[in-house]
This record gives structure tokens, sequence and C-alpha cells, in this order.
């Protein structure tokens, strides 16, 4: 029977580490962490050889040895450290994934001023990092898991589907909450990861707490745009916000009106509502391209991102109208990309979309 798949390593790394300044200030900073191996580890399974396979607790000491030797360092490109130590030092490692999930200590403030080692915990959200790495580079990306935000007004729900299923009510005007879990690729390293993070959620809960909520859906896509606006250097998006429902209470029997002032909190069921957003590439010069966009000459490489947007778009809205090769035109829907694929372009959108219609086996024009 073939091995299709196998990785393995060691699980719920954790250890903290504290940096203390020569002004005297500490820095915390408290992670658990993952560590997957790809290679050379297959007789293992197979044959029962574990001469290439490196001890799971050896992977946690290395884990260790790198925090030691890198006590400042922000958890981004501490997981970056962790996977090139691995791929450096064994040959038989082709891929590493470090997940890292952050517990967040936030300075004490004393009397206006931060108090140099004293800290309180910070609960809400549980910041993460993760590295992909191989021998030709290494992805990353950062998030937050269980995020929790409301707001108690500015938000409804109407016009949705009514058939003989529909109980709930309409609302113009309701308490609308989430613990979102939440990710973002870099395509490029910001100057501050902590500060670009802070930057992210910031923007995010700017767009929610300001602006009238038609649904959770409505609000997310608002928020996801307004954070690739926000933050250059990012590639990708990812939001899973599942509701956090407050239902008002009747109190009619007790003779009590209840104008959205009394609520049962339940998240069971909840709603469970997920957006991805993929950025266009930047490029300060083009490459010498095959397509033009509003008469700017537009590379390969931003050719790629282009499709993958139309592509984010058709999965989620319109998956079928994705077309068949043969098709003349590569989209047939009422939402048209903003330009058009001269014939340099056909075998790579060609490629792009069959391998789509392929997997999705969705194949009508």
């Amino acid at each position: 029977m073939p091995l299709v798949h196998h990785a393995y390593g060691k699980g719920r790394v954790r250890f903290l580490r504290l940096h203390r300044a020569e002004d005297g200030r500490h820095e915390v900073r408290e992670l658990t962490l993952r560590v997957l191996l790809e290679g050379d580890f297959g007789r293992a399974f197979t044959e029962a050889d574990n001469a290439t396979s490196i001890a799971t607790d050896t992977i946690k000491n290395l884990v260790n040895v790198v925090a030691r030797e890198s006590l400042s360092a922000e958890a981004e490109p501490f997981c970056r450290a962790i996977a090139a130590r691995f791929l450096d030092r064994y040959p038989q490692v082709a891929r590493v994934v470090v997940s890292a999930q952050e517990t967040r200590w936030r300075r004490l403030v004393l009397d206006g001023r931060p108090h140099p080692y004293g800290f309180t915990l910070d609960a809400n959200g549980k910041p993460t990092v993760r590295v992909t790495a191989d021998r030709d580079g290494a992805e990353t990306s950062s998030g937050v898991e269980g995020f929790t935000f409301m707001k108690t007004t500015e938000s409804g729900w109407a016009g949705y589907v009514m058939d003989e299923y529909t109980t709930l009510p309409e609302t113009g005007d309701r308490i609308a909450a989430t613990s979102m879990d939440a990710s973002w690729d870099w395509q490029r390293d910001p100057a501050s990861f902590p500060e670009a993070n802070d930057r992210v959620l910031d923007t995010m809960l700017r767009v929610f707490s300001t602006t009238y909520s038609k649904s959770v859906q409505d609000s997310l896509y608002r928020m996801g745009e307004a954070v690739l606006e926000a933050v250059p250097e990012l590639a990708r998006v990812r939001m899973a916000c599942p509701n956090k429902h407050y239902i008002p209470i009747n109190l009619a029997p007790f003779s009590l009106d209840n104008r959205n002032q009394v609520f049962l909190p339940t998240d069971e069921p909840h709603g469970q509502i997920e957006c991805r957003w993929v950025a266009a590439r930047r490029r300060a010069s083009p490459a010498p391209g095959v397509l033009r966009q509003h008469g700017r000459v537009i590379g390969r490489a931003a050719i790629e991102d282009r499709l993958q947007i139309v592509m984010e778009v058709l999965v989620v809205v319109r998956p079928h109208l994705l077309v068949r090769r043969d098709t003349p035109m590569l989209v047939r829907s009422p939402v048209r990309p903003p330009f058009a694929f001269p014939d340099e372009v056909g075998p790579l959108a060609d490629q792009f979309f069959f391998a789509r219609n392929k997997r999705t086996h969705r194949g009508t024009s």
C-alpha cells in the first residue's frame, strides 16, 4: 500500500522568553509551538527503519535552544529561525511547518506610566503565526484566534429568503458579536510585525464599529477590503466569524416590555460566516507584459493575481459560471473583470481555469 503523505513532529512546545534590556525594561514573549517535519522519513512508516528520523524530544530541544538564542525576536522571525535551523541542520528534512500561538502579556500601567516588569494577561484572542519553509523559501502568515468583539446597535438582518422553514423575524436593530479566527499572509515583511498586526485589527474594528451592518457578511467584506488597503504588505486575508447570539427575552408574561434591553446569550447553534480576500500584487515596474489594463502593461505575476481574484469571486458567488477550455470567453458573468485577455495570455488563463474546472467538475459555459 503506497504512503501518499507523511509528516511528524512535536506539539504543544511551550516556553516563555524574557528579554532584559539594559535600561531595566523587560519584554515577555510566551509561545506554544507545533513543529511538523516532512522529508525522507518514509521508511520509519513503511519499514520500521528509524535511521533518518529525528526524535521528537530532539525537536523540542532545538526549539528551546533557538529560543535562548533569540530572546528579543518577534514571533514571525522567530518561527522562521526555527524552520531554518531544521533545514540547515538536517539534510533529510524537505519541509518544515511551524505553527505558534501566543499568550499575550500586556504591560502594566501605574499612575499613567508603563511598569518596567509588571504585566497583566490579555485574554481577548490569541495571536498566531504559521511559517511553511522548504529549501526554496518560506511563507509566513500571522493571525488571531478567538478575538471577540461586539456592537450593541447599528446592525440588522433583513431581506433574506422567507419560506415555510423560516421562523426568524427580520430586524433593523440587533446586537452583533463574534469570536473571530483570522489570518493574513505576508507578501513582504512590514517594518514591524507587531505594529502591522495591530493595524490589521484596528482597521477591522474601525469598520465594524463605525458603519451600519446589513449582515455579518456585509461587515466582513468591507473589513477585509479596508485591511488590504491599510496594510499593503499583505497578500491574503482570511476571516471566520461565528455569531455570538444575544436573543431578546420575552418579558410579556410579566407585563413588561423589552426594547432590546435584556438578552439571552447563546452561541449554540451559531451562524458561521467565512471570507477570504486576495490582494493584487503591487509591482513598481511591471515586466514587459502580455496584458493591458486601462492602458498599462501588466506582467505575468499580476495576471496570475487577477486570475486568482476572479477565481475567488466565482468560486464563492457563481461557481456554475466557470467555463470549458474551448469556450472563447474566459468569464461569462454579470460581474466582468475590468480587463481583456489577448492571445498571448490564452495558455496561462486557459490552464488556470481548466485546472479549476477539472477539480470542481463544473465545465458548462
